[in-house]
């Protein structure tokens, strides 16, 4: 599709929940995230693998180790919420216990080893923040938004955590398996979605704060204010991004060392290049 540029002030409704059409009708929005505009700007090849082609993603156990653990805290803040007053490391325990009936084959035993790791440090911290009181009120965990930007783009996403800190302040946080901390210290994009989501759910409140939640760093926290104005932005960029996609026509790779990981190097004629791997006569990969 070809969209055409326009100098029109873009409008963004927060929805209620997810759209639904009647059966035989097409979907009328062009559903968008973070991660989709994140994708198409780092590599517009991957993001037609992705996203056009639907090709397969390969299994890589970070991401199964990062969702197990994800699924562990929010079991714990879910029975929380619903006012399960039971200590929190018989909570974290049976938290664990419960997510692992669908993980347990799928983790490797060093992943095992490691999210036991970083629960204790969970445990070890809930208590110091308890006895310091510096523990927030969690919410919501995993809650979705769904936002419409001039009933062209849905922008759809979910937020880890919901909380209100001591001070008073919401706060979205969002959990990261990642071992390094650095590049996270200069993209909040994905907070900062986060907390336009919740600004057009609150119009009374003028700041919001965002948080990585690290958990392989004894869940240390990047944290960040955003102010409404500031943010309100972002309904600009997601549409802007919503119209480099549609006008988009080569989808052209992006080599980098990155290449290495990703889910489509073997369909990427660039990327093999790249990473000098050697394709046999009929156009295989040949590893050997």
């Amino acid at each position: 599709m070809t969209i055409h540029n326009s100098m029109v002030i873009h409008k963004a409704i927060l929805l209620n929940k997810k759209p639904q059409v009647a059966e035989g009708e097409s979907w009328p929005y062009f559903n968008l995230s973070v991660s989709k505009a994140k994708t198409f700007k780092d590599c517009k090849a991957k993001y037609n693998f992705s996203y056009i082609e639907k090709l397969p993603k390969k299994d890589w156990e970070h991401l199964s180790f990062g969702k197990f653990v994800h699924e562990i805290l929010e079991r714990f803040y879910k029975y929380r919420i619903a006012g399960n007053e039971d200590p929190d490391h018989i909570l974290v325990s049976l938290s664990c216990k419960e997510s692992l009936v669908e993980w347990r084959g799928k983790l490797s035993d060093e992943s095992l080893d490691l999210s036991k790791d970083m629960i204790n440090q969970f445990i070890k911290k809930l208590k110091y923040d308890k006895e310091n009181h510096l523990n927030p009120n969690v919410i919501a965990v995993e809650k979705d938004f769904n936002i419409s930007i001039d009933d062209k783009v849905l922008l759809l996403g979910f937020i880890d955590r919901v909380q209100i800190d001591r001070d008073g302040i919401m706060c979205v946080a969002d959990y990261k398996t990642s071992k390094s901390m650095a590049y996270l210290k200069k993209d909040f994009l994905q907070l900062q979605t986060y907390a336009m989501a919740l600004f057009l759910e609150n119009p009374d409140v003028e700041i919001i704060r965002g948080s990585y939640i690290m958990l392989r760093h004894k869940f240390v926290e990047i944290t960040k204010e955003f102010r409404r104005n500031d943010v309100m932005s972002l309904i600009d960029t997601f549409y802007d991004y919503y119209e480099q996609i549609g006008n988009e026509k080569l989808f052209r790779p992006k080599v980098t060392p990155l290449c290495g990981w990703c889910d489509y190097l073997e369909n990427c004629k660039d990327g093999k290049s790249f990473m000098k791997i050697p394709e046999t006569s009929h156009g295989e990969t040949s590893w050997l």
